[in-house]
C-alpha cells in the first residue's frame, strides 16, 4: 500500500511500525459484529529524497491515513509522557 502510493521513493523504509489501539469507549462498548478502527503508526525513511516520515494507516481501509514529514527530526520510536501533577497547597 506505502510503495504503491507514490509518496515515496522505491528505495524507503518502512520501520517502527505498531498498531494504534482503538479508543478503550470503543473496546468496551464492543459488541460481536461490530466494526472499530485498525490503524497503525510506522516510520518511513525515504533515503532517496533525504527525509523520514511520520505515517498512519488505516488497515481496513488499506489507505494512507496521514504523513507528517519529520523535518530534520531522528525517526525511531517516539513516547508521550502525560504527567499529571496534584495542586499545591502552601
Amino acid at each position: 500500500m506505502l510503495k504503491k502510493s507514490g509518496r515515496f521513493s522505491a528505495d524507503a523504509n518502512f520501520a517502527w511500525v505498531h498498531l494504534d489501539e482503538p479508543a478503550k469507549q470503543l473496546v468496551q462498548a464492543f459488541k460481536p459484529g461490530m466494526d472499530f478502527p485498525r490503524r497503525a503508526a510506522l516510520d518511513a525513511i525515504d533515503y532517496a529524497r533525504k527525509k523520514a516520515f511520520a505515517v498512519v494507516v488505516d488497515i481496513r481501509a488499506k489507505q494512507i491515513v496521514s504523513v507528517t514529514d519529520l523535518a530534520g527530526a531522528q525517526p525511531g520510536p517516539r513516547i508521550v509522557i502525560t504527567l499529571q501533577l496534584a495542586p499545591m497547597h502552601v
